[in-house]
């Protein structure tokens, strides 16, 4: 049974979960941004279940879940196998028994919320950081799914290689991970996010509410058979959740409004005090100083010359 901690019985009741594989300097103050949250009344109801994923191989493995179950929280562990999944110098990397054991579990997680007679469940990763108004502007968003917007740099720029590294959002219009449709061209769908704009979207992970309604309906992270089968981004259980929830007419959307911090890479967890201490402040200063996270656009003056001319 998952341990509420919160205030009065009319509140919603929502459960925060994860699926943890990450060392203590993220988890600790991946933990800290989740107990931050702040909430109008009537404030909600929380239960915390977090599953510990980690393999033997893994040095911070023994740190990390006394980490997770010193919060207080349900934690439930499975073993995973050592070599399935890992972080190489420019990306993550992923096998195919790794998705299917991500989806499981997620899986596992979403029955827990359904059998805890809980309102819905805010799935998000271990190291993800939200901004403490993350979660309220989830639920006023009034979507039976919806996920909290940021944007990583997905391949990491090499020392000395001459290659362009931008940054992608974790949405997406089309799959596996296009950035445009029949409304938005790439640019476009960019600037809307930029701008903040609350969009319907094709796909999204990784910071998501979703409701119990949705999970009723049949939601889920099993693998789909009639998708294309050939590896890649088709094989991500965010994939499969999001093509069964557009084919069970389950609309998805996207919140710009917060500010979130992906750090996606090892060699980025050093930066983690300093975007911990930008995401705390609030409110906003109305001018960026030094340190503060913003929303910039470049715009050259003259064309520049690149490979589509």
């Amino acid at each position: 049974e998952v341990r509420l901690a919160g205030a009065k019985a009319e509140a919603p009741k929502l459960m925060i979960a994860s699926v943890v594989r990450k060392p203590p300097i993220v988890i600790a103050p991946w933990l800290h941004t989740l107990q931050w949250q702040v909430f109008r009344d009537p404030q909600p109801e929380f239960g915390f279940c977090f599953i510990a994923n980690f393999a033997k191989s893994d040095p911070f493995r023994e740190e990390s879940t006394a980490l997770l179950k010193a919060s207080g929280a349900l934690v439930m562990e499975e073993e995973a196998p050592s070599g399935d999944y890992g972080d190489a110098e420019r990306t993550r990397l992923w096998m195919q028994s790794s998705f299917d054991r991500l989806g499981r579990l997620k899986n596992d997680l979403l029955q827990l919320t359904l059998a805890n007679k809980f309102d819905g469940i805010w799935l998000l990763d271990s190291d993800v950081f939200c901004d403490p108004y993350t979660l309220q502007s989830l639920m006023d968003t009034d979507a039976p799914i919806v996920s909290a917007l940021y944007w990583t740099n997905w391949q990491r720029k090499v020392y000395d290689s001459a290659e362009f590294v931008h940054a992608g959002p974790q949405v997406w219009l089309r799959h596996p991970y296009i950035l445009d449709d029949a409304r938005f061209s790439e640019p476009e769908f960019r600037a809307a996010l930029i701008a903040r704009r609350r969009l319907r979207v094709g796909g999204l992970g990784a910071c998501t509410l979703i409701n119990r309604g949705a999970i009723e309906k049949g939601v889920s992270f099993a693998k789909l058979p009639d998708i294309p089968q050939v590896g890649g981004m088709w094989d991500g259980e965010d994939r499969h959740f999001c093509l069964r929830a557009q084919r069970l007419h389950v609309p998805l959307f996207a919140d710009p409004w917060p500010d979130v911090y992906h750090a996606y890479h090892p060699a980025e967890y050093d930066a983690i005090p300093e975007q911990m201490r930008a995401l705390a402040e609030w409110p906003h200063a109305p001018r960026p100083q030094f340190g503060h996270l913003v929303s910039a656009k470049l715009e050259p003056l003259e064309p520049i010359q690149d490979g589509f001319g």
